[in-house]
C-alpha cells in the first residue's frame, strides 16, 4: 500500500505545526510549502480539509497563519490518515465490473487488512511520531525561515 501526496502533505503539514513553539511570526501554508519544498496550492486544499475536520486552525488577518486545532497527544495517526486517505477499499470492484465480486473473499481479506493497517497507526499519536530526530530536524527548519523573515 503507498499513501498518496495529499495523505503526505497533511501529515508534513501537521508534524511541522506540532513542533512550533513560537508565538511570532505565526505558521503560514506559504512558510511549510517553502520549507518542504511542496506545491503551495496543494498544501492550501490539504490545509482546508484539515481546517474543515478540526485538526488545524485558521487565524485570518494580515498577521494571521494556522495552528493545531488540538494537542499533538490527541490526534492519531490512523484516523488522519484514513481521513486523508479518503477511500474506505484498496480495490474498488464495484466500478471494476469483475466477474468474481459476488463470490469473491479478496474484498473481505483487504478490507480485514486495511483495518488493521489504521488500526496500528492509531496507536502512534502525531506527539509519538515527533520523538528524536524528527523534532531537531523541524526545528531547525523553522530557526532557518525566521531568520529569513525577520
Amino acid at each position: 500500500m503507498q499513501l498518496t501526496r495529499f495523505s503526505d502533505l497533511g501529515l508534513r503539514l501537521l508534524m511541522y505545526l506540532a513542533v512550533n513553539d513560537r508565538q511570532s511570526p505565526p505558521v503560514t501554508v506559504a512558510e511549510v510549502a517553502l520549507q518542504f519544498k511542496m506545491a503551495r496550492n496543494h498544501l492550501v486544499k490539504v490545509s482546508a480539509t484539515l481546517t474543515r475536520h478540526g485538526y488545524i486552525r485558521s487565524l485570518r488577518g494580515r498577521t494571521g497563519g494556522i495552528e493545531l486545532a488540538r494537542p499533538a497527544e490527541q490526534i492519531k495517526v490512523g484516523d488522519l490518515v484514513r481521513l486523508l486517505e479518503g477511500s474506505e477499499h484498496l480495490i474498488d470492484c464495484a466500478s471494476l465490473h469483475c466477474v468474481l465480486n459476488p463470490a469473491c473473499g479478496l474484498k473481505s481479506a483487504l478490507s480485514h487488512a486495511l483495518d488493521s493497517f489504521y488500526d496500528t497507526l492509531n496507536t502512534y499519536t502525531l506527539a509519538s511520531i515527533l520523538k528524536g530526530r524528527s523534532t531537531d530536524a523541524i526545528q531547525t527548519l523553522q530557526y532557518d525561515y525566521i531568520r529569513l523573515v525577520v
